[in-house]
């Protein structure tokens, strides 16, 4: 059991004691980075990251395609023309 009233099931981590005040702060550039970055957590983002930009992608041309169809079954061949253009500058903003 935890030794005060307020964590009866002993969840709450001790308290260490009250956080030390800090003399001297050094002053940086402004825009300076205070961490840094490790290659593994880049790496390990990488993928996931990639893969979620390929779905996205591949959602954007299936939406595409239907929309074409559809385009093509209500307008005609002659609308080719504007959504082929229409669909790749937005599939570029996207």
């Amino acid at each position: 059991m935890a030794d005060t009233d307020d964590d009866a099931w002993g969840f709450l981590p001790k308290r260490e004691g009250l956080v030390p005040q800090v003399e001297n702060v050094e002053k940086r550039a402004r825009g300076e980075l205070r961490g840094e970055m490790v290659a593994v957590s880049l790496k390990r983002r990488a993928w996931p990251i990639a893969l979620s930009l390929a779905l996205i992608s591949v959602a954007g041309l299936l939406t595409d395609v239907v929309a074409t169809s559809h385009l093509l079954s209500v307008a005609g061949p002659r609308s080719l023309a504007y959504i082929f253009p229409l669909g790749g500058i937005c599939l570029l903003l996207v």
